[in-house]
């Protein structure tokens, strides 16, 4: 799951959830606590004079969780989006 939703666009996660439990019934993955994390990562934000909206702070968490478990990562997408602020 943490190395898959960030791939996702976000009408697809519903659907490959729904996969998961499909395949897996009965068995529920609890969702990690990265309050500490979180709080950090605002107080950073804001330090650099950068907005803390929910879904970027989200995509930093997907990014954390990908490079846990995989040895390499690219960030792509449109001009302004955070790349390079995040990275």
């Amino acid at each position: 799951r943490d190395s898959n939703i960030p791939k996702f666009l976000a009408q697809d996660v519903p659907l490959f959830e729904a996969i998961l439990k499909d395949l897996f019934p009965g068995v529920f993955v609890p969702a990690i606590d990265y309050g500490s994390l979180k709080k950090y990562m605002e107080e950073q934000l804001l330090a650099q004079q950068l907005q803390v909206v929910d879904d970027f702070v989200g995509k930093i968490i997907q990014l954390h969780e990908t490079m846990v478990v995989r040895h390499g990562i690219m960030l792509v997408g449109v001009t302004a989006v955070g790349k390079t602020t995040c990275a």
